[in-house]
Formats: C-alpha cells, structure tokens, sequence
C-alpha cells in the first residue's frame, strides 16, 4: 500500500505499508536499530534510518541481505510535509529521493539514510491518508487462490497541516474491479488534525494475480493525496499430474492423451516422429501440453510428471508455469511385416511399414498365390524374424494354400498350448528347411504345433524349444516325417506330459529317416522325453529307420511309448539316452517295440537300462529281429558294471522275442540279480530264436539272463541262438 500526498510547493508519495507509532523527535542522528550483522562481514546488514524535522522514518525489512529489495518510508508529524530522502551513508540509489515511499536494492554492508522534514506556513492544509487501525492499510498482502475474503480496512483521510482542507473530488482507478471502496461519495470538509474515514475490501474470488488500484482525493487549489491499493492472489501449486497416452504399437493410430486430475487438463499432444499410423522398428517420443485450471500453477517448488503410470523416462521441457510440457520416449516399436515377393518365392522381413501382424502378411502370400505352390522365407537369409507372442498359421481359413515350403529364420515367444511359432492345420502340406524356435520357458511353448490331416515335411534346418517348450506337438492325424543329414529337432523340455516331439492324436504319426531329434533336460525325475507318444494307437505311430534319437540330457528318455501304437526302430537308426531308468520305455498296457535294425544303446553313469518295459502287458510288446541293443560304455569309457540292455519290471508282463542271426544283445553287467536280460515279472515270457545275447563281463554276477522266480520254461532259446554264459539252468 502506499499513500501518497501533493501540494503546490512539492509532490509527494506516501509509505506504503503504515504502521501507528508514537511520534518521536529525533535529533538530526536518529537511533539505529538493534538488529545486524554484528559487526561480520556477512549479511543481514543494518539499515540506519535518520530524521530532520518532524516525522518518523522506517525500513522494511531490517536487516537486510545482501540483494534484498528495501522500502522505506517517511510519515510526517502534524504541522510538516516530507522534504526530501539523502543516503547518509552506504553505495545505494534510490528510486526516488522525493517520494515518501522509496526503494533501493541491499549492498553488501550497512546503510544509513536520513528523512527530511519541514515546517508548512500557516492556513496550509495537507492530507494524507492514515490507518485507523495499526498494521491495516490499503496493502492487504499475499493469499493463496480460494482465500477467504480479507477483513475490510478502515483507513482516515487524515489533514495533518495548519488550515482546513476542503475535498473538490474523489476519483477511484480501479480498472480489474477487485476492490469494494466505501467513504467516497461525499466531499467534506477537514478541519486542522481531523480525519475522514472510507473502508476498502478486496473482493472474494479473484483469480490469481496482481492487482493494483489507487484512490485519489482532489482538495484546495488542486492539491492531490492518494492512496494506493494492493492485493496478490497466488495459484495453488500442482506438485504431480498423472497422464495416461496408449503407447506406440505398430499399425496403430496415436490415441489422445487423458486424465482426471480436476485442476489441469491436456491442450496438446504431439509425437517425434509424426507418424499416422505408427510404424514399426522407431522409437517414439510423445510431447504432452497440459495447462493448469483456473487457480492453479505447475510453478511449485517440487513437480513429479507421470505418463502412463510411470515416472522412468518422463522428463519437463522447459519453464514450469501456467503450462507445462512433458515428455516421454518410448523404446522402439515391434517391426511391422513386409512381404516381398520373386516369382513364387515370397519373403516376410521386419520392416517400418507393411502388415502390423505376422499373420496379416502369411494371409496376404496365401491371397496372392492363389492356391499355388509357393516358397516363404521367414527374414533377409541372416538375421530371424522375430514375431514375439504372434504365429504364423497355414489354414485354408479364408482361402486355400498350395504346397507350402519353409526356409529362413523364424522365432516367436508364444506360450498358447493349441498354438505355436508355426502352426499348420486344415489339410495343408508343409515342407521345411527353416530355423524355428520357440524360446518361451514353459511347458505349453511349441515350435510348431501340427493340426493338419496332411503331411509335415521336415527335410532341413532346425526346429528348437530353446527352454522348456516343446518342438513339435502332434495334434492331428498329419503325418510327420523328419529327414535330411543335418536336421535338428531339440528342446529342453522337463515335464512328464511332454517331451522334443509329442504325440497327441490317436492316429498321430511319426515317420524319420535322417537327422537328429534331442533332448537336453537334466530333469532329476527323469521326466524328459524326446520323443513321447502320449496318445497315438497306430501300428506305425513311430517308425525311426535313420538318423539319431538322443537323450542328451541325464534326465531324458530317448522315447516313452505311453499309448498303445507300436515303435518301430529301423536300419541305421541310432536311439541313446542317458537316463537310468531306459532308452526307449514301454509306459502303457499295450505298447510295443518292434526292432528290425539300428542301435539302441544307454549311456548313463550308474545303472543304466536300454529297453525297459514298465507297463505293457503284450503278447508281443517287445519283438527284436535285427540291430543292436547294448549297454557296454557311457560317454566317459566307463563299462557300465550295473547296467541292462532289457528289463521287465514287475508290471511288464509282456513277452519278448529275440531273433536274426545278426541282432545283438549285450551288456557288461555284473549286477547281481540284473544281466543283460532281466525278466522281473513272473509271468513273462522270453524266446530267443537265433541272435546274440552277451554279457561281456568276467565278474563273478555276470548273467546273460535272470528271472524272477524258478519257473524256467518262461524262457526258450532256440540251437541258432548264441547266449553267453548259458543260464546254470541250461548247462
């Protein structure tokens, strides 16, 4: 507030905040206040305000720091007008040396400033406008938006000269109408040392600002005082505003941003780059405008942005205020899908712009090819298509699909037990020579996932569930065939219901005549499978005349016969694992094995059996007519005293029969009770025809053949077999 007082000798300006005093006449040295800097170098520092004459003189604050914005005021006494300001002492300027309200910026030490006084004639009327209450004025201070509405101020027009004063005018300049001013309408006269009072009041409800009024009084021959008004409304601060914008997604359109928050609201939304829709492989970094409401600021002292629930990445541009700006980058978008196309050879490669989904781009080689045979690379020949949860279907859904055949390098993270990296179904016929993977770490994670009546062609490259997922689950009576030098089909798979390559049809079929199908699970249950038929009753659900079945992995079976189809190992087939309790196992009623060739062997380090039948009760569950089956070293040389090449458990009551002048049974077992044939269940029958059944030990248990029991007409060996040592009970 200040007040401000003219005259025909002189103008002018009122303090601005007055306090009632008693007056004191100072000499022409006043008295400095007690506050300081005690003498330091440092700050606060004084401020010394001297008077001449009659009238006060004051400093706010005091002491001061260094920096600091001084007022000073000077009120004279009944009788005298202020003259004039002089710096004392101290490197200040003031605003003005006439003006009874100055200011002046705190130096860097003390001040000492005098007011100065002087008398008026007689008959001299002076007005100035007094608080009639200390510590009120026309200066109402600072609040906070939504304030309660501040108590009005009365406030005396106060004649202060020898004569009286008679009012020509009041004039109000009051351009925001953001003070009620009362006392104004009249035009009295004031006698010598008489006051006039008026009340002023800011209005309730302003909006956050400065606002700024003067009252003018207008007395003898033109003389002026004035009042000047002041009231600041301050915005209440916003310390955290939360948005929510969808994050980039290839193919998308940009969505607008959104929030809640009462006291701001979202003006503007931008993305770098400034694509519609987005594309893929491009980090995106969103731009959000928010403006405060009214009564708010963002221009608190602390300020947490938050986009999308988060606060990583989020980061102010610029000066906080009414508005604010936030920014948030995104990590790049997933590809979209481009289809490249060179006779019937098509290509789908990670791109910027093309198909948002994997599946989108497989359907559009299947529209365009138009039920012909056509050739699909998965990526550019080096780096893998990527494709995350998605999959790449080949159904005659929607249209028609010749011959298909695979090549390239695809991968996906899929996890959907009915689905898989690739997946055929319908009666469509793959061929491939592709990479595919499944990397999920779950049980439910396939490679590929074959629902399809026709035929799957595996001739070439790999086919991996890198961790715990399956490489391929038979769900259809499609027939699967595995061949080619270096095809590889493994998983890591651990689970008792699954295993690399799964059957899951009644009528499933698997066919392999070259590469290798592995599993490397160290599962501590054996519960690992390379191959697994879990369901198929077929005479041919698997036929292996070629190439390796290996359970790699001390945990893994090489295959579990566990439905009722029959195993047929063939030629140059390889079949070894390293789990104990079997290479091949006979887990059903009706399982079989039926062995016209290749190798069949164990590996573990302790106790290892080759052929163990665990459940089936066939007259012909195990039938061996050519090949090998042998448990003599594992990986590290060592000849595996303890393990067997066939076992029927207690529950194995099936028969075996053994036959062809070339078919090899051995061991080196020197186990009591074991040997190279074990028949633990009591009714179980063994015919050797012709053959070799060996045990190559010289330990004093060594034993071509044991039984459970003393009925020794369960076993029949023919003049054309060779068995070594002959059974005590044959000698």
């Amino acid at each position: 507030m200040n007040y401000k007082h003219k005259s025909k000798w002189k103008a002018r300006t009122s303090f601005g905040f007055i306090t009632i005093i008693a007056v004191l006449v100072l000499a022409l040295v006043g008295c400095p206040s007690p506050a300081g800097n005690n003498g330091t170098d440092t700050g606060p520092y004084t401020i010394t305000m001297q008077t001449q004459g009659s009238g006060t003189a004051t400093a706010s604050p005091n002491p001061a720091e260094e920096g600091d914005v001084v007022t000073i005021t000077a009120t004279p006494n009944d009788g005298y007008d202020f003259d004039k300001w002089a710096v004392v002492s101290g490197a200040v300027t003031l605003s003005s040396t006439t003006a009874e309200t100055a200011t002046f910026t705190m130096p860097a030490g003390a001040v000492t400033i005098r007011a100065e006084f002087e008398a008026l004639p007689p008959n001299t009327p002076s007005l100035s406008f007094i608080p009639a209450v200390a510590g009120s004025g026309g200066a109402f201070g600072e609040v906070e938006y939504g304030y309660t509405q501040p108590d009005a101020h009365i406030i005396n027009l106060h004649n202060h000269g020898t004569g009286t004063a008679t009012i020509a005018s009041w004039s109000i300049d009051d351009v925001e109408d953001a003070f009620e001013v009362t006392g104004t309408d009249t035009t009295p006269t004031i006698t010598i040392h008489a006051d006039h009072e008026i009340t002023v009041q800011p209005k309730a409800d302003l909006a956050p600002g400065v606002y700024n009024a003067e009252i003018t009084v207008t007395y003898d021959e033109g003389k002026t005082a004035i009042l000047n008004l002041s009231f600041i409304v301050t915005a209440l601060p916003i310390n955290a505003a939360a948005v929510t914008v969808t994050a980039p997604v290839t193919g998308a359109t940009p969505e607008e941003a959104t929030t809640v928050d009462p006291n701001f609201s979202v003006t503007a939304i931008n993305w770098n780059p400034d694509d519609n829709p987005f594309k893929g492989i491009t980090q995106y970094t969103v731009q959000i405008t928010l403006t405060a409401n009214t009564g708010y600021t963002f221009a608190g002292t602390t300020f947490t942005p938050q986009i999308s629930g988060t606060t990583t990445g989020v980061t102010v541009v610029g000066t906080r205020g009414e508005t604010l700006v936030m920014t948030r980058q995104y990590t790049a978008t997933a590809p979209a899908f481009g289809v490249g196309k060179a006779g019937t050879t098509y290509t789908i490669t990670e791109a910027q712009e093309g198909f948002s989904t994997v599946q989108g781009a497989t359907d559009h080689i299947r529209d365009d090819a138009g039920g012909g045979d056509v050739t699909i690379q998965f990526g550019n020949g080096t780096d893998f298509l990527i494709i995350g949860l998605g999959i790449v279907s080949f159904n005659n859904d929607g249209g028609t699909w010749g011959h298909v055949t695979l090549t390239g390098n695809i991968s996906s993270s899929n996890t959907t037990s009915t689905q898989g990296t690739i997946v055929v179904a319908n009666n469509v016929v793959v061929t491939s020579t592709a990479v595919i993977t499944n990397t999920a770490n779950n049980d439910n994670a396939r490679a590929i996932y074959h629902n399809s009546t026709g035929n799957l062609n595996i001739t070439g490259g790999n086919v991996l569930a890198t961790s715990a997922g399956r490489a391929i689950h038979i769900a259809n009576t499609g027939l699967v065939t595995i061949s080619g030098e270096n095809t590889l089909i493994r998983s890591n798979n651990g689970t008792a219901t699954g295993g690399t390559i799964v059957l899951g049809n009644a009528d499933a079929q698997l066919h392999m005549t070259g590469g290798k199908v592995e599993n490397t699970s160290n599962s501590a249950n054996t519960d690992g499978r390379v191959i697994h038929n879990v369901s198929s009753n077929h005479d041919d659900a698997v036929i292996i005349s070629g190439g390796m079945v290996e359970g790699s992995g001390t945990g893994s079976n090489a295959i579990i016969n566990a439905a009722n189809g029959v195993i047929h190992i063939r030629d140059t087939a390889i079949i070894t694992s390293r789990a104990y309790n079997g290479t091949i196992v006979l887990a059903s009623g009706s399982a079989r094995l039926n062995m016209t060739g290749g190798t069949v062997y164990n590996t573990a380090s302790q106790g290892g059996t080759v052929i163990s039948n665990a459940s089936s009760t066939h007259d012909d569950a195990i039938i061996i007519s050519g090949g090998t089956v042998g448990a003599v070293t594992d990986l590290t040389g060592n000849t595996g005293t303890d393990r067997m090449a066939i076992s029927n458990s207690a529950n194995g009551t099936g028969n075996i029969h053994i036959s062809g002048a070339d078919t090899l049974i051995t061991s080196a077992s020197n186990t009591l009770n074991q040997g190279v044939i074990r028949l633990h269940s009591t009714t179980s029958k063994l015919t050797i025809e012709s053959g070799t059944v060996e045990n190559t030990s010289n330990g004093a248990n060594a034993h071509s053949i044991t039984i459970n029991g003393e009925d020794y007409s369960r076993v029949t060996i023919e003049d054309a077999a060779n068995v070594t040592p002959l059974p005590a009970w044959l000698q």
